[in-house]
């Protein structure tokens, strides 16, 4: 019998083996170490079994003896050994007893079959009287999936006055064997007459019927469908009836109401179309009348009607008739239903245009003129019923471009880059030539977003003219290094240069779009045949034109690089933005050259607005009209001025300012209205010379006591 001070310890020993240096043991594992057997007393790894402070020996190897002795008594049981191989399964066991812990929830099942109809809810409450329906209604029922007989429980209410036109049935899937068969019924009882119901035979999907024996439908009747075959073999599927009707009833059947230029006429329910003009047919498929009145009609108008005529865009009158005299034969043509006015010429005795070609060949008479060549551009003006031809001057010399041709519509949305675009284009186009003309057409207004730089012969053009083709700042608009929509003859560095030879703003509208500090012009050389001509300059916030030469203090090139002469300015109106701040100056040249022209000029800024600014530079100027300017004309340091009738506004603060150290001032022909000071003040040299003067003209001379003229 074994101790038993030994079972319960020996029972909980683990056998692992041989002992491994990098194997970790638990508490009382037992491990076999040079011939003996140690048991870990707590977890261990790389601890040799002869630590005593890590393992317990379990059985120590004895000494070898000599020669062979007498067998000893049993030793003790020994460790428990590895697990052996796993046998085979024993017998089902009995069932464990019920858990009382729930388990978790299982996967939804599959949906089950769909239950019986529940029977049919009470009825409502009335809902609030809806809009008139339509004359035309299909009183629709259906019945979803495999048909069975059924004998009708829906009841569709009639809240009206109606006349059925026709049924007609119809399946998803068509029945075999037999037709599936229905029946429409009127409060219980059947609409059709000699067995005319709707029958769907067996393999198609629709039959319709017209015959009934009763078609009224009335407020309070009500309508139900019986399935009363569905297809012997296999039955059809899918079942949809209407039931088509018309409106017959008056109430809310009348028309919306009908005007006669304004004013409303009684609403009926019928509306009678008469006149040769008129054509109604009834549209029975999308249920509509059709009406169709012709403007011109085939036959006789039994009251003509007047319209507008004109000569040349000015209207002559509006009447019902024109009678033609003079050179002139009217021919009815019925079968083009208009009258043949035959105007002649007054050369040739042709229906046309008489014309002679360069060598004074008279040509035969058309009646169709065609003019083409790289500089003819035709634009449309509408508003005064014309076309408006524009031939592009300059022989071969100059070649225009219609901006249409790159894509720019005009409608006043950004176009920048198409324009630049065309500028580029037309540069390239100028090569030996005097320049290229860049059309922009009547009605056209190009949206800006950027600054336009303008190259040496290349200029923009409106056929417009100054109140029909715009250039107009948008809003977000980048600003430039010169803070202006349009710089002209400027590559900004020393050493080089673009002089803008034959380079023109012409004939357009330039709005500012009130952007504070952008300018209309910018230039630093603008040369010999190049200026801003029939301009129109609007909405500014800025200045709208600074010419800047090689003396200007504010120039960013180095001296007597540039020159800037023998330019003009013409034609210009500029005005200022309202409900804008402080403006300097509308225009102003700074460090010019000589033999330079400003003409014709209206200028209308606010009170602390120069008009003409003019510094270091020789400008000759003619007919200016400044308004509601601080001074209308400043005549600045080094600055040789001549002015050639000159009138300024009553709102003007003073006419013309001359400052000390002006160089040559020449004044003829000025006028002033009531409460305007025309002085000349502390020139520093020359001569003041007035003639023609109209009212007064006051002038210091070297300083000395201001003398009238």
């Amino acid at each position: 019998m074994k101790p038993t001070g030994l079972v319960f310890y020996i029972n909980s020993l683990e056998w692992q083996g041989e002992w491994e240096a990098d194997v970790t043991y638990a508490k009382n594992d037992v491990v076999q170490y040079e011939g003996s057997a140690y048991v870990a007393k707590e977890t261990t790894i790389n601890d040799l079994p002869t630590d005593t402070e890590i393992w317990d020996i379990l059985a120590e190897k004895g000494e070898t003896g000599e020669g062979v002795g007498i067998p000893g008594p049993d030793g003790p049981e020994g460790p428990q050994g590895p697990a052996g191989i796993q046998g085979p399964e024993g017998p089902e066991g009995p069932p464990g007893a019920d858990s009382t812990v729930p388990g978790p929830p299982g996967d939804d099942g599959a949906d089950g079959a769909a239950g019986a109809p529940g029977d049919d809810g009470a009825p409502g409450a009335d809902g609030p009287a809806g809009v008139p329906g339509p004359n035309k209604v299909a009183f629709t029922f259906t019945a979803d999936g495999e048909l069975t007989p059924l004998t009708g429980q829906h009841a569709f209410p009639i809240d009206d006055t109606w006349t059925i036109t026709k049924v007609v049935a119809r399946v998803g899937v068509a029945p075999t064997g037999s037709s599936v068969d229905v029946d429409v019924l009127k409060n219980g009882t059947t609409i059709f007459s000699g067995g005319n119901e709707p029958s769907i035979a067996a393999g198609t999907l629709v039959d319709t019927s017209t015959t009934f024996a009763t078609t009224a439908l009335a407020s309070g009747d009500f309508l139900t469908v019986d399935i009363t075959a569905v297809g012997s073999t296999t039955p059809g599927e899918y079942l949809v009836v209407q039931v088509w009707a018309e409106r017959t009833g008056i109430g809310a059947l009348a028309y919306n109401t009908i005007q006669n230029e304004g004013a409303g006429l009684t609403q009926r329910t019928t509306q009678n179309y008469i006149g040769d003009s008129v054509n109604a047919v009834d549209n029975d498929p999308a249920g509509t009348t059709d009406v169709t009145i012709n403007h011109l009609a085939t036959g006789v108008h039994t009251v003509a009607q007047p319209f507008a005529v004109r000569l040349n865009g000015t209207l002559i009158g509006t009447r019902k008739a024109i009678n033609i005299t003079g050179d002139a034969t009217a021919v009815d043509n019925p079968g083009q239903d208009r009258v043949d006015v035959d105007i002649q010429g007054g050369g040739g005795g042709g229906g046309g245009l008489s014309l002679q070609d360069g060598a004074d060949v008279l040509l035969a008479d058309q009646s169709t003129l065609k003019i083409h060549g790289p500089g003819v551009i035709l634009s449309e003006d509408a508003d005064n019923l014309r076309n408006i031809l524009f031939v592009g001057g300059g022989g071969s010399s100059t070649i225009c471009i219609d901006v249409r041709d790159f894509g720019i519509v005009g409608n006043g949305t950004d176009e920048t880059t198409k324009l630049r675009n065309a500028i580029t284009q037309a540069k390239q186009a100028s090569n030996g030539l005097t320049g290229s003309r860049i059309v922009i057409p009547h009605k056209f207004n190009i949206g800006i977003k950027g600054e336009i730089q303008l190259p040496s012969r290349v200029s923009l053009y409106g056929a417009g003219g100054p109140r029909g083709s715009q250039l107009s700042a948008l809003g977000g608009f980048t600003m430039g290094a010169h803070q202006a929509m349009f710089t002209i003859g400027d590559k900004f560095g020393v050493g080089t240069t673009d002089q803008a030879y034959n380079c023109r703003i012409e004939n357009l509208c330039i709005a500012t779009g009130i952007i504070a500090n952008l300018k209309a012009v910018y230039s630093t050389d603008i040369q010999e045949g190049s200026g801003l001509f029939n301009l129109f300059i609007k909405e500014l916030n800025a200045p709208a034109i600074l010419i800047q030469g090689p003396q200007s203090v504010d120039s960013p090139v180095a001296p007597n690089q540039f020159t800037a002469q023998n330019w003009a300015i013409a034609g210009l109106e500029i005005l200022f933005g309202s409900a804008v701040g402080t403006v300097p100056y509308l225009i102003k040249v700074d460090g010019a050259a000589s033999r330079n022209t400003i003409d014709d000029i209206t200028l209308n800024g606010n009170a602390a607005t120069e008009g003409i600014w003019v510094v270091d530079s020789q400008v000759g100027m003619r007919a200016i009209h400044p308004e509601n300017c601080t001074r209308g004309i400043r005549v600045g340091t080094n600055a040789a001025v001549s002015v050639d009738t000159y009138h300024g506004n009553s709102a003007v603060g003073t006419g013309i300012s001359i400052d000390s150290g002006a160089d040559t001032v020449h004044l003829t022909n000025l006028e002033k209205n009531t409460g305007t000071t025309l002085y000349a003040d502390a020139m520093a040299g020359g001569g003041l010379t007035s003639t023609a003067t109209k009212r007064a003209l006051y002038a210091h001379t070297n300083g000395s006591t201001p003398v009238s003229a």
